[in-house]
Order: C-alpha cells, then structure tokens, then sequence
C-alpha cells in the first residue's frame, strides 16, 4: 500500500512511498509523515542520483526508518574519428591535441559507475527532521575498489559532510553522460551548508566549503595549504518542481607562496552562475546555466583535470593570477511517451588567460550529445547516446573525438 505524505519542502509535491519499496520490517502505517518527506524528497536531484531507498527498515514507533539502494550502471562504448585518453568517461579537455593517429578509436565497458547508498531519516521533538545519507562507487577501470561519493548529515535546513558543492545546480544539466558537458560546475567539497526554504517559490543557501586549490606554479611559486574556506551562496525562485531560476555566486581566497621574499600571497578568486530549468508544455523541457569567474576553474568539468585555479603572471615573476572562465550548458529533454525519454546538449567551457603557461594549454572544450532511453520494465533503463567533443589550444591545435555508447541501468 503506498502512504501519501506532504514533503518537509513546501515546494515538493506529494511524496509517497512506491510500490516498488520492499519494507523488511516496520509498520508504514505508523511512519510519520516528516521521515517520508526526508527519503523521497527529489530536489536537487542529477538524472545519475540515485532514486530513494528500495529495502525500509522501520522502527515500531515510526520516527526511524533506514534504507538501502543503488543501481547497476553498465555500459559499452566506442570511440571513433579521435579518442579520448581518460577510459569510460568521455572528456574533450582529454583529447589528444593535435589529433593522435594511434588514438584514433577504441571500444570500451565498464560497470564503474553502478552506486550503493544508505540513508537512514527520522523525527525528534527537539531538532525536527534529520537525516544521514552515505554514497559510494567504483574508482576507476583498473583498481576496482569502492570510493567514497557523499557523506553528511542533515538536521533541518543544515548540512554538514561531504556533499554537492552548493554552487552547482543538479537539476539544470539534462545530459545522461556520467562524465555530463564541459562546461557544467560538477564538484563534491565537504562542507556546512545552511539551506532554508522561505515558502513555496524561494529558498536560499550559504556555505563554508573545502577550499581546495589546483594551482600550476613558475619557477618563483610554491603551492601551499589554502587558510580561507570558499564561500558559495545561491537564492532560487520556483514555480513548480519542474521550473526555477537560480542565481549563484562564490567567493574563493586562493594563497601560495614567493619562496624569494619568504610570505605568503593571495589571489581573490569568484564566480558567478545564472541557471534554471522550464517545462515548455508537450513534452519538452528546457535546461540551462551559464558561469563567469576567476580562480574557479577545478569546480569545472572540463577544466578540473588541470591545475588551472591560479596559473603563472606572463608580466610579473614569482605572481600567481586567477585566470578568467567562461562556460555554459544548454539541453532540451523530450517525454515522448511515459516510459520514454530523449535529450539533446550542447556546453562549451573557455579558459580566457593563458598567463605564461605554454602556448599548447587547453583554449576551450565543446561538447555535445544526443540520446534516447526507454524503460523496458519497471526500475530497467536502456538507452543509445552519441557524443561529439572536441578541444582547441591557445596555439590553434584542434582535437575532435565521437563516441556511440550505449547503456542499461537497473535500480535496487
């Protein structure tokens, strides 16, 4: 029997538990509607994240329930008219540059990607709704071993672990490519995080986050631990759980050290971020963020692979400047039927200063994929994707690559 429940978040709609859910033990009838809400509450959710919980533990009181879920991920690929060198995860900043003709093509599988969680929820008198919730995956082709994706706990609007940075916006990149378009903001710091929801359109967040810095020294810097937290914040208007606009912003304060004059310099680092989602009706709903900033580039896909945050001053020995960065993502997803969906996407990320870096550093990277799933029974996704990226240097080299992948994803 499904329970319907009102979600903790006023904009959510309905939530219920699923037929779907094995409950091992416990009474649904006794669950508090809070601990409901908590479990299936889908905000802020990437087409990747796992859906909530397939086997409930509950307790007899109702105010304690503990899940577990994941899904299997697999999937084979082949790469063809250019190759990236990164395996499973198709990266146009990764493509050789000018174009390799021993990198030409290859055909790859993987499961790396299929996930576990746990996540336990419940309801106190004095702190209202909590939840803990731990994610984790495989690493990479070769090792095969578990590694840790997200770890925190929530108490009310407050967060703390590690999480999605709060300057992403999940639910505004429609792609179904784990690796997602080039130009998206994709990083998980271990932050707190303090996310109220005003009413039923806006809500706000603010963070003090991990301040990890990727940094490519000359020949007078020395990379040092960062002493200041990044400090993202964003305020959302939201018409319906379809639809939003989100405003973002961070601050970051990047430091490094001139080893000639022995002390400790800094480098103001920010970006800004416009994103939301819309349902234009039959069907089609429109996805969309742009980013501008200094000093951000390692909270971009494209560009995290390099150490880019702060990059060597052309004019000034023993000065690190934070480069400028631009990027955007735009999608349009299809329901074509209820078990059935397609999405096109297209995202571009530049690198607008080159500093004294050489003159073969990745430019800027385009991305862009077409595909289309079905959901042949219940909790099995299957679908084909075709993906083209390419990458151009300061210098003027280019690189393409294409990829034909398909998949299957069955959820537990």
């Amino acid at each position: 029997m499904a329970v319907a429940v009102k979600a903790q978040n006023p904009a959510t709609e309905e939530t219920r538990i699923p037929q779907r859910v094995v409950v091992v033990s416990g009474d649904t009838t006794k669950m508090k509607p809070e601990v409901v809400a908590v479990i299936y509450d889908s905000n802020d959710l990437k087409f990747h994240d796992p859906s909530a919980p397939r086997f409930l533990f509950l307790d007899r009181k109702g105010k304690i329930a503990f899940g577990i879920g994941g899904y299997i991920y697999a999937t084979a690929a082949y790469n063809f008219a250019g190759s990236e060198r990164t395996g499973s995860d198709f990266i146009p900043s990764q493509l050789p540059t000018p174009a390799d003709p021993t990198e030409r093509a290859a055909l790859q599988f993987t499961a790396r990607n299929s996930t576990i969680f746990f996540q336990l929820a419940g309801h106190s008198e004095k702190l209202g709704t909590f939840s803990a919730f731990i994610q984790t995956n495989f690493d990479d082709n070769r090792s095969r071993f578990m590694k840790l994706e997200q770890a925190y706990l929530k108490v009310g609007d407050v967060t703390a672990g590690l999480a999605r940075t709060t300057f992403q916006d999940p639910a505004s990149v429609p792609t179904v490519d784990t690796q997602g378009p080039c130009g998206e903001i994709d990083r998980k710091n271990v932050h707190l995080q303090y996310a109220p929801q005003f009413n039923e359109h806006w809500s706000a967040a603010i963070a003090v986050e991990d301040p990890h810095a990727m940094i490519n020294n000359g020949d007078f810097t020395q990379s040092i631990s960062q002493r200041v937290p990044d400090i993202p914040v964003y305020v959302q208007y939201s018409w319906n759980r379809t639809n939003h606009v989100r405003l973002s912003a961070m601050l970051r304060n990047l430091c490094y050290r001139d080893p000639r004059l022995q002390e400790v310099k800094y480098t103001q680092g920010y970006g800004v971020q416009l994103s939301g989602t819309s349902a234009l009706g039959a069907g089609f709903t429109l996805f969309a963020n742009a980013v501008y900033g200094r000093g951000i580039t390692s909270y971009i896909t494209d560009l995290s692979a390099y150490d880019l945050d702060l990059i060597p001053s052309a004019t000034e020995p023993g000065k690190l400047i934070a480069p400028r960065t631009f990027s955007y993502n735009l999608g349009l997803r299809y329901d074509y039927c209820s078990r059935g969906f397609a999405t096109l996407a297209w995202g571009q990320a530049i690198l607008g200063d080159r500093g004294d870096l050489a003159r073969d550093t990745y430019r800027q990277g385009i991305y862009a994929s077409a595909n289309v799933f079905y959901s042949i029974f219940s909790d099995c996704l299957v679908g084909l994707e075709y993906a083209r990226g390419q990458r151009t240097n300061f210098n003027g080299d280019r690189g393409t690559g294409n990829r034909i992948m398909a998949a299957v994803r069955y959820t537990f």
